[in-house]
């Protein structure tokens, strides 16, 4: 009896046996204990484990800014959708209902009290021959906007660790590393001459 010689095929098939499909991650929750926010792939591909508005900031401030993300949480979930779900995108974009769409937002933004994130329309786009022409907000920069301000609402400028609204309650020694070595290199110059003057 002779055996079969392998074959690449042999060894491709041994390799799908021993190695499961792993699944695609495209997004996940973010890291921050009770955040409602998503991370995307576009951030997981940095290695960002923490959403837009938690990343950069302090970790004693998490909480504080989970807090107030919750409070907006739907808001944010209407930045995303208008991101990432293509039928609200198409529908936004839609020609036909482009005009009973941005009044259905309008309408809302005005019944929750923030009628400033209502979608812009006649917005100046460009001149051809000497004749502006307009264009109203695309769902990307309306989604933009509304998370701009939200993060306006939730965070605060001393949030961020090398902010200067950050470094104003500090000592000197905490905000400059050199100042820190000098005061160290004193102390010890100091500590010296008086063990000198004691053994003598």
């Amino acid at each position: 009896m002779t055996a079969r010689k392998r074959t690449n095929l042999d060894f491709q098939e041994e390799q799908q046996q021993q190695e499961p499909a792993k699944p695609k991650i495209f997004e996940q929750p973010c890291k921050a204990h009770g955040c409602p926010c998503m991370v995307w792939c576009g951030q997981l591909a940095q290695g960002l484990n923490v959403c837009e508005f938690h990343e950069g900031i302090e970790g004693k401030y998490f909480p504080e800014v989970t807090a107030s993300l919750l409070q907006y949480k739907d808001l944010i979930e209407l930045a995303e959708n208008l991101q990432r779900d293509w039928k609200l995108i198409d529908d936004y974009n839609s020609t036909i209902k482009h005009p009973h769409v941005v009044q259905t937002l309008t309408d809302y933004f005005c019944s929750i009290g923030i009628p400033d994130l209502s979608p812009q329309t006649n917005i100046p786009s460009c001149q051809v021959d000497g004749k502006t022409y307009y264009r109203d907000e695309s769902a990307y920069d309306l989604a933009n906007r509304i998370k701009k301000w939200v993060k306006n609402h939730v965070i605060k400028a001393e949030m961020y660790p090398n902010s200067e609204e950050s470094q104003k309650n500090k000592k000197i020694e905490e905000i400059s590393p050199m100042t820190a070595y000098i005061n160290q290199l004193k102390q010890r110059s100091i500590q010296r001459q008086r063990d000198v003057e004691d053994y003598f």
